[in-house]
């Protein structure tokens, strides 16, 4: 039977504490994105006024990653970009009537004392301009840290919320899929394979680098959850049988869900209490032996 393990707190300290070196299988998981969602958590990432402190616990945290992953092993990454300038206040809103421009707040994003942010503009950028988070990350993780990267994903979602600005082309569809590796040659793989759209759709072939995989309502309450089909690409492909999973991020746990469902065991790290407890609930309704921390 497959087990779980959840542990609540920082996940630097977390890692260095309690995760032994060499010791996962794969990584699948997804820091909060820079200035998006106040979890209402001291201590978490993603609040940073600026956005090269952001970037700097990230790399703190992925040194720890690199030493307890398996030389064998995948980090698998999702992480978004944003443009330069202010907000204040809510920016995960919906909206309100067709073309208003207008957003009203999505139901029930406080209940968890989930908020808005107060984003403010980062100096030696243009305004609206991108800051590129994304890539900025990745180089970091390859000139710093030593990381591979075999693989710079875009993740589309075709049923993906459009926003609303008027001087860019709409890109809130995809979002960035990194694959780490500490060693290619050693590295697990398997390709992942998805029904051809050209020729017979029950024909199988290798996935490239444009992943469709549609977002999924949640019955939980967190609002930046994976999709189970993500987590179960990522976990096919990079992780072998019965190996360990790490998401050192893991919100509502659906990773945690997926490693349980694919036979994999699991390591799960959030700061927030009460996602911790959400994630144990769903992760003891999959079924597996329980260790929480």
């Amino acid at each position: 039977m497959s087990f779980f393990t959840l542990y609540q707190g920082d996940a630097a300290t977390v890692l260095k504490e309690h995760v032994a070196s060499e010791s996962v299988d794969c990584v699948v998981t997804s820091p909060s994105y820079w200035q998006k969602r106040d979890n209402g958590v001291i201590g978490q990432i993603g609040l940073e006024v600026l956005y090269t402190d952001f970037l700097e616990k990230l790399w703190q945290v992925f040194g720890e990653v690199k030493r307890v992953l398996k030389s064998s092993g995948t980090c698998w990454v999702v992480i978004d970009d944003t443009s330069n300038g202010s907000k204040k206040g809510n920016t995960n809103g919906i909206l309100t009537s067709r073309g208003s421009g207008t957003v009203k707040q999505k139901a029930g994003l406080r209940e968890l004392g989930t908020k808005g942010v107060n984003k403010k503009p980062q100096p030696g950028f243009m305004e609206n301009s991108l800051l590129q988070i994304p890539h900025r990350f990745s180089i970091g993780m390859q000139d710093r840290l030593g990381w591979g990267i075999p693989n710079d994903i875009t993740w589309y979602k075709s049923n993906g919320q459009p926003n609303t600005a008027k001087k860019r082309c709409t890109y809130g569809y995809d979002e960035r899929i990194f694959l780490f590796v500490k060693s290619h040659k050693d590295m697990y793989f398997v390709v992942p394979q998805v029904p051809s759209k050209q020729k017979d759709p029950s024909k199988m072939i290798s996935a490239h680098q444009v992943w469709e995989i549609q977002t999924e309502q949640s019955s939980e309450k967190h609002y930046s959850a994976f999709p189970l089909a993500l987590s179960n690409r990522c976990i096919n492909a990079g992780c072998p049988p019965g190996g360990t999973v790490l998401d050192l991020f893991m919100g509502s746990g659906t990773t945690g869900v997926a490693a349980l469902q694919l036979d994999r065991k699991f390591i799960g790290i959030d700061i927030s209490p009460t996602y911790v407890e959400i994630a144990r609930k769903r992760l003891d309704s999959v079924g597996g032996q329980t260790r929480l921390f």
